[in-house]
């Protein structure tokens, strides 16, 4: 009951980037069969179907925008597309869109929907409704002075806003510049539950996030749901690269390792050797320990160290998948219930529970299999590659011990020893921001 309240309840807000632009004037590209169009005409054409008939039963609430010729271009764009006009191909440069922003719009359904489902959407309230636009000047880019406290306060008040005129309006679109953008996903990911996923959510030109928000302790956080974007396939072989560079290190150190638990064979297997490291030789925490159970131990936390790296090759071998070959089993958690309006939300709301049990993967559709792919070589480095490296540390912190001899307080040497290894490498980690 309550993960279906959660459902009913949640708030979404979707953060879009500006196109890319020269001196305020939008950046047209031509695509693969000559026609020239706006990189965010296609996230603009998605969208406006996932907002009609995505499994999210999102309803748009407002639209605010920085007050800038390339957001508000951008914004203008989107707000076409959302009304139901269809551009028309350009052999040529297509015109700049309008620098004076739509102050309203009315959702419409896709041009391709039957009539009947068109009429079934506006009951649903999905389509057919009026949003309000407006410039924000919190928004405006960081040369002007702007703090990162302005942009997200702003974002906390329209929060609040949403579905209190009891319409049932549940969606904010924000069009922005970067690093705005970043402050806001990351506010809104803070403090999430899943720990690795939270963080500012990175957005390239033109791209589009939606971020899925519950309240808990009167704070509205969440989790990145999906994201658009107008062309990733360099983003994939970037992220592709990348999984092969985390493979290779998993196959070296699989390599490393399985020596090292040969070489503790050979002790453990020869009796003379054996016999010679019965004797106590270092203590921790009162508890005095013997070489012969430091080789016990260190061959234990080897093996398992071992059984993680190549789990992780396999894993990354298997996210190295071409998505030609990706493929969706069936949900078998779909059961019939009655028919019109509460089917449907029935329906979106198995869909949307399912979603959020694996709430750490963006949803594809729509998402690209590039983030697809990012979020999974993330998972796999914090939960199988990162924990296998702190096997083999505690191994050889265990070996060391025993080696050299220490007991109680030289123990405390070692421990600030790590402490400052720690910070050291703490505050010379790499730093990597935006660039708008």
């Amino acid at each position: 009951m309550r993960q279906q309240r959660d459902n009913e309840e949640a708030r979404y807000v979707l953060l879009c980037r500006h196109a890319r632009h020269d001196d305020g004037r939008l950046v047209p590209s031509k695509d693969g069969n000559g026609i020239w169009r706006f990189p965010t005409e296609s996230v603009a054409r998605v969208l406006a179907e996932e907002l009609v008939t995505g499994q999210d039963f999102l309803r748009l609430a407002k639209v605010i925008c920085a007050p800038t010729p390339e957001a508000t271009r951008t914004t203008n764009l989107l707000l076409e597309r959302l009304q139901g006009e269809v551009w028309r191909a350009n052999s040529e440069p297509p015109e700049q869109p309008s620098w004076k922003l739509t102050r309203k719009v009315t959702i419409s359904a896709p041009t391709w929907l039957p009539e009947s489902d068109k009429r079934e959407k506006a009951d649903l309230g999905v389509c057919d409704y009026e949003v309000t636009c407006e410039p924000c000047d919190d928004l405006l880019p960081n040369r002007l002075g702007q703090t990162e406290s302005g942009a997200v306060a702003t974002i906390k008040e329209e929060i609040k806003r949403l579905k209190a005129d009891g319409k049932q309006r549940n969606a904010l679109l924000v069009v922005g510049h970067q690093p705005q953008m970043g402050w806001i996903s990351g506010y809104l990911s803070s403090r999430h539950l899943r720990g690795w996923s939270s963080g500012a959510v990175p957005l390239a030109a033109s791209e589009l996030v939606c971020l899925r928000l519950t309240k808990a302790k009167d704070e509205w956080r969440g989790a990145l749901a999906w994201t658009l974007a107008p062309d990733d396939r360099e983003a994939l072989a970037a992220v592709s690269d990348k999984v092969k560079g985390k493979m290779e290190s998993a196959k070296l150190l699989s390599a490393v390792i399985t020596l090292a638990i040969t070489a503790l064979l050979g002790v453990l297997l020869d009796e003379s050797r054996w016999a010679g490291l019965g004797t106590p030789n270092a203590s921790l925490a009162g508890v005095s320990y013997s070489a012969r159970a430091a080789v016990q131990v260190g061959f234990v936390l080897l093996l398992a160290a071992l059984a993680l790296y190549l789990l992780s090759m396999y894993s990354y071998d298997r996210i190295l998948m071409p998505p030609r070959f990706w493929s969706e089993g069936p949900d078998r958690t779909q059961k019939e219930t009655g028919a019109g309006d509460s089917q449907h939300r029935s329906v979106t709301r198995r869909l949307v529970q399912r979603r959020t049990r694996g709430s750490w993967l963006p949803r594809r559709p729509p998402s690209s299999s590039a983030w697809v792919v990012f979020r999974n070589m993330q998972r796999i480095w914090f939960w199988l590659f990162t924990p296998a490296n702190v096997l083999v540390g505690l191994a050889f912190v265990i070996f060391g011990s025993a080696l050299l001899r220490v007991h109680g307080w030289a123990w405390l040497p070692v421990i600030l020893f790590g402490f400052a290894l720690g910070a050291w490498s703490w505050w010379f980690r790499p730093v990597l921001g935006s660039e708008d």
